[in-house]
């Protein structure tokens, strides 16, 4: 499964295609797109399930599963890149926001999954609790930095809450930035969490099927190798001087952040933290009409911290005999509403290969790109009741 996110623009508003070369646009154009109010928000989701089993009896199944996931999800306000691109002297006075937000979670998930059937499976109940094993984590806890410039003498103040924690990969900030690696053959850490899933479906007359869920109430605790890095204060300073870096066509990270250390007064401790999962919401009604065809609404919605990100989505799906089906989907995921997706499913002698994306048009256009998912997998089939 594969997930990305972006509130605000596209690869487009920063590149133009040119024959089978990218070029940089003018960024003042990027710049001013920005959001004023809120933080410009990009998410990005890989999941990879080794293995899911299930048991399905008459009343009631269920499931084990393991899945290795990736959740990124970044944030900056516009003024990082007003000061970054176009420096402080067409904001004399003014106060910049500048503070970006990343939280990175990488872990195991274990799930164990039961559900039983009441009223000949018309009304389903079921949860799923996970067993969350940390692998690597970057944890933005505070984040919030300005800068001032004096209109009068010009000279930059800022005042930070900033608290970063690393957690699972060593890091180390003594010299500049220098990141360890995990070993090999450490599978699991000491690095621990745990979540739930709640979910139900009822099913009307044999044509109205309804489904409500939460996924992901929990949260991880770091532990191993952990890190943080703090500034809490006013300070004063000249600036950061990217002219050589620029220059010398490289760019040295461990001189910006030496130099970061130096202006914000970076102090590292190692203090345990725990992350949050995001949530999301799902609330699903499908109509039958007629036999194998099936009409969908479904409504979303995704919680991480401060940060809320609604969907809606209608659909269609038609079952050809009992091998094949396939369907259209249309969606508006906030502030996205071109989001045409597919998707089909083949099944062949107790083995079903499926693939379903909500967006078809970065196949074609990705530098127009907003929102995409893709997901595809194979399931396996042993004894499967046949249909009627």
């Amino acid at each position: 499964y594969f997930n990305y996110y972006n509130a605000r623009f596209s690869p487009s508003t920063l590149f133009t295609q040119n024959g089978n070369k990218l070029l940089l646009n003018n960024l003042n154009d990027f710049v001013n797109n920005l959001s004023d109010k809120n933080k410009n928000y990009l998410q990005l989701n890989t999941h990879f399930e080794t293995f899911h089993v299930g048991l399905r009896l008459p009343l009631f199944q269920l499931t084990l599963s393991h899945a290795l996931k990736t959740n990124v999800n970044f944030s900056f306000p516009k003024g990082l890149f007003q000061l970054a691109w176009q420096g402080n002297a067409p904001h004399l006075g003014e106060t910049l926001d500048i503070a970006p937000s990343l939280d990175l979670n990488i872990y195991h998930e274990i799930a164990l999954g039961g559900a039983v059937h009441f009223l000949d499976e018309t009304l389903t109940i079921g949860t799923k609790l996970k067993y969350l094993n940390g692998l690597a984590a970057v944890y933005s806890e505070k984040s919030s930095a300005t800068i001032h410039t004096n209109p009068e003498y010009y000279q930059l103040t800022a005042d930070t809450d900033i608290r970063y924690s690393f957690g699972g990969v060593p890091v180390n900030f003594d010299d500049g930035l220098e990141m360890g690696s995990i070993d090999a053959k450490t599978v699991f850490t000491s690095n621990r969490g745990l979540a739930v899933d709640l979910g139900a479906t009822f099913k009307l007359l044999d044509k109205f099927y309804f489904q409500a869920s939460i996924i992901d109430l929990g949260r991880i605790r770091w532990t191993e190798n952990v890190n943080n890095q703090t500034s809490q204060g006013t300070y004063a300073f000249e600036g950061l001087d990217l002219k050589p870096l620029i220059e010398d066509e490289e760019i040295n990270f461990d001189q910006i952040v030496d130099s970061l250390e130096q202006t914000f007064g970076f102090t590292a401790s190692n203090d345990e933290f725990r992350t949050p999962l995001s949530t999301k919401f799902y609330l699903s009604g499908t109509f039958t009409p007629i036999k194998k065809l099936h009409l969908g609404l479904l409504m979303y919605g995704e919680k991480y911290r401060s940060t809320f990100t609604p969907a809606v989505a209608v659909s269609v799906q038609k079952e050809i005999g009992k091998v094949l089906s396939f369907g259209g989907v249309y969606s508006i995921r906030n502030n996205t509403f071109n989001n045409l997706g597919l998707n089909f499913s083949l099944r062949l002698a107790g083995v079903q290969l499926y693939a379903m994306t909500d967006n078809v048009f970065p196949f074609f256009n990705p530098l127009n790109t907003r929102n995409f998912n893709f997901r595809t997998g194979l399931n396996i089939t042993i004894n499967r009741k046949k249909e009627i």
